[in-house]
């Protein structure tokens, strides 16, 4: 009877601690896509390939930069921090993407984006790891494989629907509140330990 309520008490964590990673994953990959699924719309609003290129291509290496420097940076730094720096920095790049149109200016704000979202696996990875069981702990990465199909799926029904700068727009918006959310959960969970 002990065993079950134990049993019991360790899925509930992993279920609460897994959906917040989960949707906290989610979130960047709409934001990670969001210079694809807008594309289309931003070259008959004036951009021209070569400009969305360099955009895209700066943000993937500022984003590759990212996964090397911020991996050091995660052993060190606690990981809600890094959840919601990363966030905020991502989606506040994004809406500041909105009131620029020097190419210069525009490719610097999407690598900040790009350096922002690098800063995510690391951390939610460790957190599900630490405060997991193992059984539960695969499962859950799972839903981070199911966080890589959704998230471009989600922006591009956004971008169905909306004009690009909405699609920014609200993506930033998502992201900004799950860094929100993210903080004020872990830093609940951290205070019950």
């Amino acid at each position: 009877m002990l065993e079950k309520t134990a049993d019991r008490a360790e899925f509930s964590k992993a279920l609460k601690i897994g959906a917040l990673c989960i949707v906290t994953y989610t979130a960047s990959y709409i934001m990670r896509n969001i210079l694809s699924v807008s594309s289309v719309q931003m070259l008959n609003d004036g951009f021209t390939k070569d400009k969305i290129g360099s955009i895209s291509s700066v943000h993937f290496m500022a984003y590759a930069l990212g996964q090397l420097v911020n991996g050091r940076l995660g052993d060190r730094i606690k990981m809600k921090n890094m959840v919601v720096t990363g966030l905020f920095m991502s989606g506040l790049a994004a809406i500041f993407f909105l009131f620029t149109q020097n190419l210069y200016l525009q490719t610097a704000v999407f690598a900040l984006n790009g350096f922002g979202l690098s800063m995510l696996r690391g951390p939610l990875v460790k957190t599900i790891s630490e405060n997991t069981i193992p059984k539960h702990a695969r499962n859950i990465c799972i839903g981070f494989s199911a966080a890589g199909l959704c998230g471009p799926l989600f922006a591009g029904m956004l971008a169905a629907v909306l004009n690009w700068r909405y699609v920014f727009f609200s993506s930033a918006a998502i992201t900004v509140i799950m860094g929100i959310l993210s903080f004020a959960v872990l830093n609940f969970y951290e205070k019950k330990a």
